[in-house]
């Protein structure tokens, strides 16, 4: 695998990367494959599928850096997409649940301390999935109260 030499313009404002300059000296023939790996790109907050489209254009007409990028002779634009294999599981040795009380079939109060694996953002999305076992009895409408506490 060989690797090209180019330019990249980072867009904070429109979140776009544009990669140019890529074939100062000859062109690649169709069909061909190119990979980019881009480092430092914060993940989404959601496990759902989100689109990245992929645009590519014969030059550039105008450039702001950080601003605004006109371009010329649209080659061709599609999706792709980004899909989180899998969600981060929390590590069940940093998490020990404790019980107000222990007594079987008595409502009870849960403190269910963990640490979390990776950085969670103040935004919506983020989800946090408690499964408890059968044993256990979670009915809709009687669950009381829930909170949470630490970093929020």
């Amino acid at each position: 695998m060989s690797q090209i030499q180019c330019d990249l313009i980072v867009s904070p404002i429109s979140d776009t990367l544009i990669v140019k300059n890529m074939f100062k000296t000859a062109g690649v023939p169709a069909g061909s494959t190119f990979s980019f790996i881009v480092n430092r790109v914060r993940n989404p907050l959601s496990i759902s599928a989100i689109e990245m489209t992929l645009t590519t254009w014969t030059s550039i007409i105008f450039e702001n850096p950080g601003l605004s990028v006109s371009f010329r002779g649209l080659i061709d634009k599609g999706p792709g997409l980004f899909k989180a294999k899998l969600p981060v599981p929390i590590d069940p040795a940093s998490s020990i649940i404790n019980a107000d009380s222990s007594v079987v079939s008595e409502q009870t109060t849960l403190i269910i301390p963990f640490k979390i694996p990776v950085p969670v953002q103040l935004a919506l999305g983020c989800t946090i999935l408690i499964t408890l076992p059968d044993d256990f009895e979670v009915v809709d409408g009687k669950l009381t109260q829930f909170r949470g506490w630490g970093i929020f």
